[in-house]
Order: C-alpha cells, then sequence, then structure tokens
C-alpha cells in the first residue's frame, strides 16, 4: 500500500513539473526578424577589448547608436548606404552579435540564427557560431538582425546552447562591452 502511494506521487509530481515546464516554454513567442546582409552597408564593426569579452552584443534602438559600433569604409566608385536611415528607428531596431576571429572563407556561414523569441519583456537569441579555421589574420565579423521596435527589459545571448551574455536595456545598458570614448 505504502508503495503505491509513493508511485502515485511520484507519477503526480512528474505529470506537475513537466505541465510548468510546457506552460514557461508556452509563453516564449516567436519574433519576426529579417538578417542583415554583409553588403547591405558599406560599413565595419569598430574594435572592443577582445580579452575581457570575446563578443560583443548589442540591441541598436537609434542612429546614434548604430554610429558608435559601426564606421564607413573608404569606397571607390560606386556608393552605397552606410548605415541604416534614422527613420528605420521608428518602426525597427537591430540586434547584433559581433567576434573577433580568423577570417573565414565564407562570411555568411559563421552565425546560424536558431530562433528569436520573447518572453514578456525578455529577448532570447540562439545561435550558432561555427568557428573558422585558422587563418594569416583576424576580422571582427557580425550578425545583425532586424526586429520590430519594441521596450525589452533584458536581451539574453545563447551561443551553441549555452548562455554567454546578457544586456539590461531596461537599465540602460544596450551594449556590453562599451564602446571607446574618442
Amino acid at each position: 500500500m505504502l508503495l503505491r502511494f509513493v508511485g502515485v506521487a511520484l507519477c503526480l509530481s512528474l505529470l506537475f513539473s513537466r505541465s510548468s515546464y510546457a506552460v514557461a516554454e508556452d509563453e516564449a513567442q516567436a519574433v519576426k526578424y529579417q538578417r542583415i546582409g554583409l553588403q547591405e552597408f558599406k560599413n565595419f564593426l569598430v574594435g572592443w577589448d577582445e580579452s575581457s569579452q570575446p563578443q560583443r552584443f548589442a540591441l541598436i534602438r537609434s542612429a546614434s547608436e548604430y554610429d558608435q559600433l559601426f564606421q564607413p569604409v573608404a569606397v571607390n566608385g560606386t556608393r552605397g548606404p552606410f548605415a541604416p536611415s534614422p527613420k528605420s528607428y521608428e518602426k525597427e531596431q537591430i540586434l547584433l552579435v559581433g567576434r573577433e576571429m580568423p577570417a573565414p572563407t565564407n562570411m555568411e556561414s559563421v552565425f546560424e540564427i536558431e530562433s528569436l523569441q520573447e518572453k514578456g519583456t525578455m529577448l532570447v537569441l540562439k545561435y550558432r557560431y561555427k568557428a573558422p579555421k585558422p587563418a594569416s589574420y583576424n576580422v571582427r565579423h557580425y550578425v545583425a538582425i532586424r526586429l520590430p521596435a519594441k521596450a525589452y527589459e533584458r536581451v539574453v545571448f545563447v551561443e551553441n546552447g549555452k548562455e554567454v551574455g546578457e544586456l539590461q536595456v531596461g537599465k540602460g545598458q544596450w551594449v556590453k562591452p562599451e564602446p571607446k570614448k574618442e
């Protein structure tokens, strides 16, 4: 009798713990996004101290924030846009992950977005980072995505299944590490 009671109690506890997990998973909503092509803007990601923070994370909500992270490249001939239109931030924002790495042979294949989800005021980006083979030089490479403008309190970055960074946007932290002041 006691064994039956323990068995029923164990089954009930598993049932309730699974249902609460399922509810938590159901609370996450997919966020529509569009990946920004590396050739869309004629610019490059400025540096940071990679020894203290290998990745750079940002939720860019204005042209001035964008300008703190990117510099225009020198171009001959055809001129293209160096940055998104300042008006674009009325409807969208940009989520960015950057890294210094050996120069990859295919820049587009280094980062793969797995999912972008929101849970209330928290945004979670899950992505795969495929380390390039050693090269004769390094580059600062990034993945950037457009998403609808919305006030998030926190942004969590999950790389290859492991949480690697967080922005406390509600407390004013839109980028990590902070850009160098010049």
